[in-house]
């Protein structure tokens, strides 16, 4: 078993089905804001991401990986520990 001696980064960009739902979830809380701020008035908005980190084996066919539940490759392992990231960015109110 590998044990992380010192932190590790990983860096995968959104899919682009992630990339729209994020954006998507951000233009609806915006719309929900009262009062409802002016178009183009600059907005904060954050989305925390909870995941679990799986570790596949080298060569293993990652298309068909859309949610946890889609790994059933044998000699997969699956981490217990969770995490989550915030993604925050400014965007202009609709």
């Amino acid at each position: 078993m590998f044990t992380p001696q010192v932190p590790l980064q990983i860096s995968q960009p959104f899919t682009k089905i992630m990339s729209d739902a994020m954006a998507s979830d951000q233009r609806t809380t915006i719309e929900k804001l009262a009062p409802r701020p002016a178009a183009g008035t600059p907005i904060g908005v954050m989305n925390i991401i909870w995941f679990k980190l799986v570790l596949l084996p080298k060569g293993s066919d990652r298309s068909n990986i859309q949610k946890l539940s889609d790994v059933t490759v044998a000699g997969v392992k699956i981490t217990s520990a969770e995490s989550s990231v915030g993604i925050s960015r400014i965007i202009p109110a609709p």
